[in-house]
């Protein structure tokens, strides 16, 4: 069995984008995307918004954990024990 190299703990993370706040009424949306920390809004007038949130973006350490994996020093996933 292989031995341990890395060990990755995995967090949750939230971005939120108001509506209200960046002036979108939600009527003209036809369409949307998330890249990366973006929102991407396709109007029905046809033109395309990016909005950034990368200033918001905080992962909360303390209450976030979601999971760990273990990887060799190929990153093959070792099992948990």
């Amino acid at each position: 069995m292989s031995k341990p190299k890395y060990i990755e703990a995995k967090y949750e993370s939230f971005l939120t984008w108001d509506l209200d706040e960046l002036g979108i009424d939600p009527n003209n949306i036809k369409d949307y995307e998330i890249n990366r920390t973006a929102l991407v809004v396709e109007f029905k007038d046809g033109t395309t918004k990016e909005y950034d949130n990368w200033e918001g973006s905080e992962v909360d350490y303390k209450h976030g954990f979601l999971s760990v994996d273990t990887f060799d020093k190929d990153w093959k996933v070792l099992p948990n024990d």
